[in-house]
């Protein structure tokens, strides 16, 4: 089954209808993951801060769409196991903290760490997603949507370093969807 979502630039959805002032996205689900994910979907929705700009809203509800459609071939963290990705607990590390002297480049060293530290600038640069779940990875785009709305830049726009991670997971998620067999639109397509 093919899911047609169409986003407009308030944050509204529909399913199964093109419009052309919208965004698409196309993901093969099941009709269980369609129910799960247009349950959610409404919800993040609904819970969007207005004082994130639109772009960055779609940027995370992408993220979102991508992190509830991993493969289920991906393992899947149990409650008590300690996740791949520990996005659920994640806090900037004292040390990180020390050396930066600031809290957003902290949070991008403890990115690093989690992903590794070469991951972006070795083999064809995507960041590997070899976990699905809500305890561990599923967890990035709520925790990065409160560190957009908290650091801004001097414009008062979210912070440079914690959209490009947004971007990076997405991209990471986009290839282990496909990698797995699954159809999955680009951000580009999304975006237009």
């Amino acid at each position: 089954m093919t899911m047609l979502i169409n986003v407009n630039n308030c944050g509204a959805h529909e399913t199964g209808i093109y419009s052309p002032s919208a965004h698409q996205i196309n993901i093969k689900l099941s009709e269980f993951d369609l129910f799960i994910y247009s349950s959610s979907l409404l919800l993040d929705i609904m819970d969007s801060d207005e004082n994130l700009p639109t772009e960055i809203i779609q940027k995370l509800l992408w993220l979102r769409t991508l992190l509830k459609n991993l493969p289920s071939a991906l393992p899947t963290p149990q409650r008590g196991e300690i996740p791949k990705y520990p996005f659920e607990t994640f806090r900037p590390d004292a040390a990180h903290l020390q050396k930066t002297e600031d809290e957003v480049g902290a949070i991008n060293e403890g990115f690093k760490s989690i992903f590794g530290w070469k991951t972006r600038t070795t083999g064809d640069g995507i960041i590997p997603i070899e976990e699905r779940g809500k305890h561990g990875i599923g967890a990035v785009a709520d925790l990065l949507e409160r560190y957009l709305k908290k650091y801004k830049d001097s414009s008062g726009q979210p912070n440079a370093v914690l959209v490009k991670w947004v971007e990076d997971i997405s991209t990471g998620c986009e290839k282990a969807i496909k990698k797995h067999g699954k159809e999955v639109s680009s951000m580009s397509e999304y975006l237009q």
